[in-house]
């Protein structure tokens, strides 16, 4: 942090911090932003900048949709993560730990290559998707996240209990028709920013419970590149973008 404006309170210049910036201002690719002291947290000191960098958007997206904002997982609730090696930008990695520091029994999806990555992470089962098909082999669930959508995403209706939910970061196609049909609670999000949960999972990561998953780190001069991977899809983790002023 090189500078804090006068009603600034929790801050001083010289602090490690990490933020997600509000989308509706943007400015992250960039050797400077400024950001409200209410998006900030400190940074974990045991991260680098480049794996705090990794965490906001997709640990935050995580924690909203386990926790009350979306599904209210608790101890003993049965979760099936879609993309658990990743999963939509890193999602599915920090669903995975977070979901069993919750205390939740956890199922995950993944390609047969992140299996072991994904049991490292806390799944009490990984589904390789390319061999089974998760609705075949696995049901009886609380809670569904979706990172994927699309035929997963249909599919994943039917192995919930009769009152759970399905958590989706991409769009539900007729939402309410299919919680009529199903019995369920379809729910569709898109993170906000948050300083406190940030906060929260800044304290996960110094207590071992959550740890950023970074594939590839690409200069500030290569961001197309990077932007370029993101698109291609099938990370294990995240790719970022090292910005040094």
């Amino acid at each position: 942090m090189t500078a804090v404006g006068g009603e600034v309170t929790r801050f001083a210049v010289g602090d490690e911090v990490f933020s997600r910036v509000d989308p509706r201002v943007g400015g992250a690719f960039a050797e400077y932003v400024a950001v409200n002291q209410s998006l900030v947290a400190a940074k974990p000191s045991a991260l680098t900048f480049e794996e705090a960098a990794s965490l906001p958007l997709a640990a935050l997206t995580a924690l909203q949709a386990l926790t009350a904002e979306q599904a209210d997982v608790r101890p003993g609730t049965r979760v099936l993560i879609h993309g658990g090696a990743g999963g939509a930008g890193g999602v599915g990695s920090a669903a995975v730990q977070i979901a069993k520091q919750l205390g939740a029994e956890v199922v995950a999806t993944a390609s047969a290559g992140s299996l072991g990555l994904v049991r490292e992470l806390g799944a009490d089962q990984v589904i390789d998707y390319r061999v089974e098909k998760f609705d075949e082999v696995v049901s009886d669930f609380d809670v569904v996240l979706d990172t994927i959508g699309g035929e997963t995403q249909e599919r994943s209706f039917g192995v919930l209990k009769t009152g759970g939910t399905l958590v989706s970061i991409v769009p539900i196609p007729d939402a309410e028709a299919k919680k009529a049909r199903w019995n369920i609670e379809a729910r569709s999000f898109f993170m906000h920013p948050h300083g406190g949960q940030l906060a929260r999972l800044a304290g996960l990561v110094e207590s071992g419970q959550l740890r950023p998953i970074v594939e590839t780190v690409f200069p500030l001069d290569d961001a197309s590149e990077a932007l370029q991977k993101v698109e291609h899809g099938g990370a294990r983790g995240k790719t970022v973008i090292s910005v040094r002023a």
